[in-house]
């Protein structure tokens, strides 16, 4: 049995086992088309959730909605599509080093204008925490 075909057959076995998370590496390796199609689309079908660690931009584009990028400076969580994620790193990009500055300062901005609009003292101290974080 070729490495693709051990690859569908353990796929197979994963979706028919009902579980509701699938940790998968590289899933679609060393197979052809056809079978990444099928995979694709089961992935698409599938009720529950998986975590999939690839580097085929491709499959990231189609089947992700939440990207995790570890690196050498640390793990960055973002919620949103593969062409999202390529668009916002683009803008970050074009930025330059001042952008984590300029969001810091936005962000801090949205909180003072929440805070001198709040009443209720719960969300007061909610967002006193989140302007003290900042």
């Amino acid at each position: 049995m070729s490495i693709g075909e051990r690859v569908r057959v353990a796929f197979t076995i994963l979706l028919l086992s009902q579980a509701n998370f699938l940790l998968l590496d590289e899933p679609l390796n060393h197979l052809d088309i056809e079978s990444r199609q099928r995979i694709e689309t089961a992935l698409a079908e599938y009720d529950g959730a998986f975590l999939t660690v690839t580097h085929d931009r491709y499959f990231a584009k189609n089947q992700v909605n939440k990207i995790w990028q570890l690196d050498q400076t640390g793990l960055e969580i973002f919620s949103g599509n593969y062409q999202q994620y390529l668009d916002q790193q683009e803008i970050e990009a074009s930025a330059g080093p001042n952008f984590e500055t300029e969001l810091k300062r936005m962000k801090r901005a949205e909180l003072v204008a929440r805070l001198e609009k709040a009443v209720d003292p719960v969300e007061i101290k909610k967002l006193e925490n989140e302007l003290a974080e900042l």
